[in-house]
């Protein structure tokens, strides 16, 4: 793994083969049944890593797990294996005890069964890591880069 982004409520891998940027930059040079075989080996090993998440992932409602999607972009040769959900980041790596303070207001607002309480503090509690994303791209790597490295050869 190269890069792993949490911003934005979402997690977002990043992943170099190994002379994958020399092939891109030759990619017209590939007959379009090579093109072809290369963007099906890339979106399929996306695919897999999705997967695997998705079966990785802890499950409360089952909306961390639908929101983990895969995107393509044939044009550029970027792909993306992304969680949405707004807690997809605190899943993944966790989160330490932290105390939240209105910073304008004089009160917190909670909403709770109808019933709205307000609170001078909150305390969010501290939260275990549980992986899904990263383990998931680390058991499809090797297939990943076997999958490209046989498309650019033929």
């Amino acid at each position: 793994v190269n890069a792993m982004s949490r911003a934005k409520g979402y997690i977002k891998i990043g992943y170099a083969v190994e002379g994958l940027a020399e092939a891109v930059e030759q990619i017209g040079v590939y007959d379009f049944e090579s093109q072809n075989k290369m963007e099906q080996a890339f979106a399929s090993s996306l695919k897999d890593i999705r997967d695997s998440a998705r079966q990785r992932v802890a499950i409360g409602t089952g909306k961390l797990r639908r929101s983990i999607k895969t995107k393509f972009d044939k044009a550029s040769w970027i792909g993306e294996v992304r969680a949405r959900g707004r807690h997809a980041h605190l899943v993944e790596g966790g989160a330490k005890k932290t105390i939240v303070k209105p910073k304008k207001k004089k009160a917190l607002k909670a909403d709770g069964f109808g019933i709205r309480r307000f609170f001078s503090k909150a305390v969010i509690p501290a939260r275990r890591a549980r992986p899904y994303m990263i383990p998931a791209f680390e058991e499809v790597k090797p297939k990943f880069t076997k999958r490209i490295k046989d498309a650019v050869k033929r």
